[in-house]
């Protein structure tokens, strides 16, 4: 298993030197060229291989070298013995306090606690304190915990795809901040998952870097969008030309020719919209509600990467807490993507606002700052 890991970190990392490999060569052949310095372009690249093992290489290693534990779930630990065993495995390892003396003070508490009671009632308090704290986190100890590790990385994942300029940079993205995502997860909880479920954990990061692209390219130069046509006024959501239709004329409803004879046939607004000769109607005003495509299509992009990220973020959740039983079997496996999924789409709502929040208070900082500047000062001046 270790061995097939090794082999999806390979693809993974491989993805991400030959999508870039072409540009780092080329800005290194142009700072040859510019600086008149042969060496120069070989420190360049010297300089993104460091760069590139410090970045990435490093939390790779750090991550396997958390130790796994079999869940943190002890629903299945029955007696004082092994409640016992439970809490001293969480009291080893409390890595996920970053600061070292709310860290050794905490373990010791832990760890006081975990010997003092000798009932089951009482640990399995204790116990369940201790793994509420790295799922939900507190802030007195500068613990963010899972949850909300998982939403906070989901709304990056939704601002950054959401404002790239290409489909490249969307799967580049994704690729490291979920895998980021992953990491932060595991040091959150202080143990890793299984290596079967790391590998599977692995492979999806994987895919949803490559639908990343799929779905960047298919919103590439989407147009505007009525969400409204089809639900607002109209018969049958059709648009009817009104007046008199002479006998044999043809007239056009959902894009479709169709024929009248017989006799004269006049539709009349009043008969459809009794306020749709105004143009005010709510019908009219929902049927021409636009979403700019240069609006729609980066929201839309943004969401789905969103809702990719976050169910990758519950499956490594469900993964940390139940342990190897969650891939039991395939019952257990199936049931594991379907919570992931219904959790996913219940927060997702809250990442795509929190997300959008943030990209319009970015832009307006930078709008703010930039006519604020000196540089547009004198650009303003020069202009009049």
């Amino acid at each position: 298993m270790k061995r097939n890991i090794i082999i999806t970190l390979a693809i993974i990392l491989g993805i991400i030197v030959l999508m870039f490999i072409g540009d780092v060569i080329t800005i290194g052949e142009k700072l040859s060229r510019v600086t008149h310095l042969w060496w120069m372009e070989y420190a360049f690249y010297a300089l993104i291989l460091l760069a590139f093992c410090w970045l990435v290489i490093r939390p790779i290693v750090k991550l396997h070298r958390t130790p796994e534990l079999p869940s943190l779930n002890h629903e299945g630990v029955n007696n004082v013995v092994e409640l016992k065993k439970f809490g001293a495995r969480l009291a080893e390892n409390c890595n996920y306090i970053s600061d070292e003396k709310m860290r050794v003070d905490h373990q010791l508490q832990l760890r006081n606690d975990v010997q003092q009671w000798h009932d089951e009632q009482n640990l399995r308090v204790v116990i369940d304190r201790e793994v509420q704290l790295r799922l939900h986190g507190d802030a007195a100890l500068g613990v963010r915990g899972i949850d909300p590790l998982v939403r906070q990385w989901a709304q990056t994942v939704f601002m950054v795809t959401a404002v790239s300029p290409s489909s490249k940079v969307d799967t580049l993205s994704c690729l490291v901040l979920d895998y980021t995502m992953v990491k932060e997860l595991i040091l959150a909880t202080g143990y890793r998952p299984t290596y079967p479920q790391l590998m599977r954990l692995y492979w999806r990061i994987l895919i949803t870097a490559v639908l990343s692209w799929c779905v960047s390219e298919a919103l590439h130069g989407v147009g505007d969008i009525k969400p409204f046509s089809l639900f607002a006024g109209g018969v049958d959501g059709a648009d009817v030309n009104v007046g008199e239709v002479a006998d044999g004329t043809e007239v056009t409803v959902d894009g479709a020719d169709v024929a009248v004879d017989g006799s004269d046939v006049v539709v009349d607004a009043s008969d459809i919209d009794p306020e749709a000769e105004s143009g005010f109607s709510l019908g009219a005003i929902l049927r021409n509600f636009k979403i700019p495509g240069i609006i729609a299509g980066p929201a839309i992009d943004g969401a789905v990467n969103a809702l990719m990220t976050l169910r990758i973020g519950y499956v490594a959740r469900t993964y940390l807490m139940e342990g190897a039983a969650a891939m039991h079997d395939s019952t257990a496996r199936r049931n594991v993507k379907r919570q992931a999924v219904v959790d996913s789409m219940k927060n997702l709502p809250e990442v795509v606002i929190q997300g959008s929040k943030g990209v319009g208070t970015g832009l307006t900082k930078f709008f703010v700052t930039f006519f604020g500047s000196p540089v547009w000062e004198k650009y303003k001046t020069k202009g009049v």
